[in-house]
């Protein structure tokens, strides 16, 4: 496979390429919460305001709400409370210029493993193979093997049987056993022809075993060498992501954690998380798909240091990162919405994303900068909301079970009734704001993807004491 030139971090001078090997852990996603805290003055409103709407229009096959160009919208530097009357703000039309979003294929591809080739292409498949069939030849001659050793029957791999390979990976991501010997059991009762029919337990454990991607490095190489192996491969994936999909409007923001437990700088833990220790990676999703549109990996200092945008927080340059590899796409693409958890969700991504006309529309952490104090300190008394809105953000808190606090500039206070199924099965109507309805049935992307990935995809080991999910590879969801 030919070298590429890395958009993560400048690794120019590293000469290495890739490295995998077989891994069944499941995907999660990891809260990081992030502090930052300062009040704001709040007005009370004096009069009701009216909202004024300009014609409504489609467009595409997607239903979106024309720009809506709201009377007496106050530009004021004060939080102004509008619990209980709101304008409707203003929103931009989703406008592709002539694009049409979702798949970018041809119409000859219509099998399933047509999609999947789009993907895992001959390019990637003969160099997995090359360095395979390398590492697996200085592996055996360094080793003293027994007369009974496996390894005296090794044989090249070939291109005919890692496409069996990957179909068995497949089946066991459908069809899931405590491990991988059970595949191969012998007992009636437990028997799955397919895996024994396809391989012997022994040739695919030598697969298994001597999958990589690259030349192995010495423990001394320092960790910006080995991880431009990763980088490569994720990077070689993420193009290919990014070349058959144009998202729909709404998209999402969000992580997931590979589960992991060796030694590196910027392995994340959460004690509270079925996934304690792990790596993480960053995506942007369509929410209507889960497709996974675009990945950005996490090496601690050596991704965050080569983001644009240093003035600022982190948690503000990845969403930025991640939409102006859309923007490269398609560049006057407008109207996006992108939904984004409580890490993410700020004042300032808001205006920052405003600017590249993309809305956001997020939960946030009511300590983050700017937020008005009586959004931190909130009073319910008989109103299950409170809002304030500034320059065309608005700030709710709802209380349900529990406070939950969103940001938008896209949405109103606007509330809408929804079934609510009770323990035993019983269903009640309730009120909720509709920015919380629309956020959770569009912020799932990135767990969706998660979910189709951990049941179908091949999940592979990088070794040099880091590990990655293979998951991502063909498809993030689907229709």
């Amino acid at each position: 496979m030919a070298k590429r030139t890395n958009e993560y971090y400048d690794t120019s001078s590293s000469e290495d390429e890739f490295q995998l090997e077989l891994y069944s852990d499941m995907l999660e996603r990891l809260s990081v919460e992030q502090s930052d805290s300062s009040d704001s003055e709040i007005v009370q409103p004096t009069r009701q305001i009216v909202c004024l709407d300009s014609e409504s229009s489609d467009s595409d096959t997607i239903t979106e709400e024309n720009i809506r160009q709201c009377d007496n919208v106050s530009s004021s530097d004060q939080w102004e409370d509008v619990t209980e009357s709101d304008v409707c703000p203003y929103t931009i039309n989703f406008d592709l210029h002539g694009k049409i979003p979702g798949p970018q294929v041809s119409n000859k591809i219509v099998e399933p493993i047509d999609y999947f080739r789009l993907y895992f292409t001959d390019e990637l498949i003969n160099s997995i193979i090359k360095q395979s069939n390398n590492y697996a030849k200085d592996e055996i001659r360094k080793k003293q093997l027994s007369q009974n050793s496996t390894w005296h029957e090794w044989y090249d791999i070939t291109k005919d049987e890692f496409s069996a390979f990957i179909a068995v990976i497949l089946n066991m991501g459908l069809i899931q056993l405590p491990n991988i010997q059970e595949y191969w059991a012998t007992a009636e009762n437990s028997k799955i022809p397919f895996f024994s029919e396809t391989f012997t337990r022994s040739r695919f454990m030598q697969i298994f075993w001597m999958l990589h991607l690259s030349k192995p490095t010495g423990k001394n190489v320092p960790m910006r060498t080995r991880i431009q192996k990763v980088s490569n491969f994720l990077e070689y994936i993420d193009d290919k992501f990014r070349q058959y999909f144009i998202p729909y409007n709404s998209i999402a923001v969000d992580e997931s954690v590979v589960k992991f437990k060796g030694r590196i700088s910027f392995i994340t833990y959460n004690p509270n998380k079925p996934t304690k220790w792990g790596i993480r990676i960053y995506a942007l999703a369509d929410s209507r798909t889960g497709y996974l549109f675009s990945i950005l990996p996490y090496y601690g200092s050596l991704t965050s240091d080569n983001l644009s945008r240093q003035d600022l927080p982190v948690s503000t340059r990845i969403p930025i990162h991640l939409f102006k590899k859309l923007l490269e796409k398609i560049p006057d693409a407008k109207g996006y919405h992108m939904f984004t958890d409580r890490y993410y969700t700020s004042i300032l991504l808001a205006q920052e994303l405003l600017k590249m006309n993309c809305h956001l529309t997020g939960t946030i952490q009511t300590n983050r900068k700017g937020v008005p104090i009586k959004i931190k300190k909130p009073s319910f008394c008989r109103k299950k909301t409170i809002a304030f809105r500034k320059n065309g953000i608005t700030i709710l808190s709802w209380k349900d079970k529990r406070v939950i606090t969103m940001l938008t500039n896209y949405y109103n206070t606007e509330m809408k009734s929804t079934r609510r199924i009770l323990r035993g099965g019983n269903a009640i109507i309730i009120n909720k704001p509709k920015m919380v309805l629309e956020y959770t049935a569009n912020m799932g992307g990135v767990d969706r993807a998660d979910h189709y990935a951990t049941l179908n995809i091949l999940k592979i080991i990088i070794k040099n004491t880091m590990v990655y999910n293979f998951s991502y590879l063909p498809l993030g969801g689907s229709e």
